[in-house]
């Protein structure tokens, strides 16, 4: 399925199922092993939503993302990946559809289950705390770097 496609799948079938790319939606999502369902968006998404929207990239291209709902603003959202420090405001009309199943490792994953409602409470759901920790675990992966290539390089000998 072609980038410009999706709108036309949505529209005609309702919902479709792809691959993830990008590393935005980490440790929930890796790239080319989940599989997520995106559903048309029926009526106003709720917090904690994975909203299926389009940006204007580089080079003024569509860009379709796949990204958390943390609150509702007038006429959209703020929305941020689970692994970014920074939020973004949506418009509604440019979300297109919402994640309505995830797959991983060939195995369901339960969007209602007590495991991903308490990820998305004390992870994706503390923007602040997780902007601090990412923080603090990117800053200790330089210095740590060297150290562990070291260590690595002595396994194999």
């Amino acid at each position: 399925m072609e980038k410009e496609r999706f709108e036309s799948v949505l529209d005609r079938e309702g919902s479709f199922a792809w691959y993830t790319r990008g590393g935005s939606m980490a440790p929930l999502l890796k790239t080319h092993r989940d599989v997520v369902q995106i559903s048309r968006k029926t009526g106003p998404l709720a917090p904690y939503d994975v909203a299926f929207y389009t940006r204007r990239g580089p080079g003024g291209s569509t860009e379709y993302v796949l990204h958390r709902v943390l609150a509702l603003e007038p006429g959209g959202y703020l929305i941020s990946g689970d692994h970014n420090l920074t939020l973004e405001h949506v418009p509604e009309q440019a979300v297109l559809g919402v994640m309505t199943g995830l797959v991983r490792a060939g195995r369901q994953v339960d969007l209602q289950g007590w495991r991903y409602r308490a990820y998305v409470t004390l992870w994706a759901g503390h923007f602040r705390r997780r902007v601090a920790v990412l923080r603090v675990i990117r800053g200790l992966k330089a210095p740590l770097r060297p150290l562990v290539r070291r260590l690595r390089g002595r396994k194999k000998t």
